[in-house]
């Protein structure tokens, strides 16, 4: 009889399409797979991998895997119109008021404004207005500033400060001559 050979794991089964949704390479064993649906170790060898396919347990738990779930039924996807308030309302917060009072701020947008659809789907706290403010708002102004810059002249002012706390704070103001309005800003 034959030695059987071990058969080591190969990269084009992740690229099979009956093996690439469920197949998981051992790290520390190169002559077995891991099913991720089924949790369950399998050799290497196309044939055993062929015949798990087959198996009970794995068709039902692949069954599961298999169903998408939009995630319109967890959540209702925000209208363009609440996008637009939560982002005013962010750009209000950034330049006038601490982020804190974001919070009640959209509370009380609900409750005053009732008969509007924007405002009954507001949902704006502090993690996300300053998710807005840094990722969405922040980035718009400053490519703004640079365009409005451009070559022209400009003043940088620094001033440096320590709050009570010991808390070292940097104030930078950038001083240019805007050619749209005609003022220094």
């Amino acid at each position: 009889m034959a030695p059987q050979y071990a058969q080591k794991f190969r990269d084009e089964w992740l690229k099979d399409k009956n093996f690439k949704e469920w197949i998981v390479e051992l790290e520390n064993d190169n002559t077995k797979v891991r099913c991720r649906f089924c949790k369950c170790d399998i050799r290497t060898k196309k044939y055993d991998l062929n015949q798990h396919l087959k198996t009970k347990k794995h068709l039902e738990t692949s069954k599961n895997f298999s169903v998408s779930r939009a995630l319109t039924k967890f959540i209702k996807p925000i209208t363009t119109k609440t996008a637009q308030v939560e982002g005013a309302m962010c750009l209000f917060i950034a330049a006038h008021s601490s982020i804190l009072s974001c919070d009640n701020l959209g509370e009380l947008c609900k409750n005053c404004f009732k008969s509007s659809e924007a405002a009954n789907s507001l949902k704006l706290h502090r993690t996300k207005c300053t998710g807005i403010i840094c990722n969405a708002l922040s980035p718009h102004f400053q490519n703004e500033l640079k365009n409005k810059i451009n070559n022209g002249p400009f003043s940088i002012l620094i001033d440096e400060s320590t709050d009570i706390s010991v808390l070292k704070f940097l104030g930078i103001t950038i001083m240019y001559y805007d050619t749209d309005m005609r003022q220094v800003n």
